[in-house]
């Protein structure tokens, strides 16, 4: 409102559930003159949710790993109203943050919590504002109890040039890695690798090494 008392037409966006960013990318499409490139976009969406469904389907409820994602300082978790939970879940994983009591995104649980969960996995945003890094949590005497600390199931989720956990049609790589993180039977390093090119080749019209992405 306050950029449209300035006489600016102004479009609120919002990215925190699959069906928002589907909304958005349609919205952008006709806002930018770019219809054909959203339909484009919306069908690789649409095509990889299928696959991550079909291959999370083959696994059994007693099969799928526990997994938390933390935000920029330690505590902070995403809860069943961000799209990182619905990545984890997305990905085969249970999110035991999910349910956390929340009015705001990245709500701060005390590290208790987190080490009642005790979960398999635990990831972490990739963010130049973060305060720890996974070298923090491995070698914090602390948190040494943990399974993921003890299985050395610790990661920063990528990419170095393109967050993959960033709101936004890109959040399919980060699915993907996320799947091919806990359960690498379900989904090879190839098949990761040929996901993630199909997707800058339809979105940017050339693709980047895995050193270039960081991944």
């Amino acid at each position: 409102e306050a950029v449209e008392k300035l006489g600016i037409p102004s479009i609120g966006l919002r990215f925190e559930t699959q069906e928002d960013m589907l909304t958005a990318l349609k919205i952008m499409g006709i806002v930018c003159n770019a219809r054909d490139k959203a339909d484009v976009l919306t069908e690789y969406f649409n095509q990889a949710a299928e696959d991550l469904q079909n291959r999370v389907g083959k696994l059994s409820e007693s099969d799928k790993k526990t997994a938390i994602i933390m935000g920029t300082s330690i505590g902070k978790v995403a809860d069943k109203t961000m799209l990182q939970s619905i990545m984890i879940e997305s990905a085969g994983g249970v999110n035991p943050a999910a349910d956390v009591d929340a009015t705001e995104l990245w709500p701060t649980v005390g590290v208790e919590e987190i080490f009642d969960w005790d979960p398999d996995y635990i990831f972490i945003t990739n963010s130049q504002s973060a305060t720890y890094t996974v070298d923090d949590l491995m070698n914090d005497p602390s948190w040494s109890a943990l399974k993921a600390i003890k299985n050395k199931h610790v990661y920063l989720m990528p990419a170095t040039l393109d967050s993959w956990e960033f709101p936004g049609i890109v959040s399919v790589l980060g699915t993907y890695y996320m799947m091919k993180t806990m359960y690498p039977q379900l989904i090879s390093d190839e098949e990761l690798v040929k996901a993630v090119e199909q997707f800058y080749q339809l979105s940017y019209g050339m693709t980047f090494s895995r050193e270039e992405l960081g991944y």
